[in-house]
């Protein structure tokens, strides 16, 4: 099978299955984490909650910005930088307050990146192979969620979670590294 996939949607599919990597590392163990900090499964609820409230508010302001702006390749760049300066934060938290924090930072990151991304992807793709380079993406989505689940657990199983929080972060300064070097993307 022949895959359409010029350059520009390579390095966005590879940069957002990264970050996507990244956050699938911490997702099954999250509830462990915050039990770890005092907290307890309404707070880790909470936490979830409050993640999922910043990043629709901030999703809004930020397609907006996309719209007026149009420097996508700079939005994705500072959205991954949010994230990872969140999955460092994690390394300081231990309270359930401040946890609190972290999910707002990340929140935000994740939000500040997704219409950008979004729109870039749909700039890029080929009307012909549409079906298959959003099908190629939706893999790439579910491999990296799968591949960072199982690599999350085994590091946060044998070393604990700052080295978790360590990697993940650098993971996410690698894509956006990637993303602002690149000379495929506007």
């Amino acid at each position: 099978m022949k895959l359409y996939f010029n350059r520009a949607l390579r390095l966005l599919a590879g940069s957002a299955g990264i970050i996507i990597a990244a956050s699938a590392m911490i997702g099954p163990i999250y509830a462990l984490l915050v039990e770890q900090i005092g907290g307890d499964l309404l707070d880790a609820s909470l936490t979830f909650f409050i993640y999922s409230i910043v990043t629709s508010i901030t999703l809004f302001i930020s397609g907006k910005l996309f719209d007026h702006k149009r420097q996508g390749k700079n939005i994705l760049v500072l959205g991954f930088l949010l994230i990872a300066a969140g999955y460092f934060s994690y390394l300081l938290v231990d309270t359930v307050q401040k946890l609190y924090l972290v999910q707002v930072l990340i929140g935000m990151g994740t939000a500040i990146y997704s219409p950008a991304w979004d729109s870039m992807y749909s700039t890029n793709v080929t009307k012909k192979h549409e079906g298959t380079q959003w099908a190629t993406w939706e893999i790439t989505n579910q491999f990296s969620a799968a591949i960072g689940a199982l690599i999350g657990g085994l590091i946060a199983s044998q070393w604990g979670f700052p080295p978790l929080f360590i990697l993940m972060g650098i993971i996410c300064l690698l894509s956006a590294v990637g993303v602002y070097r690149s000379s495929e993307l506007k």
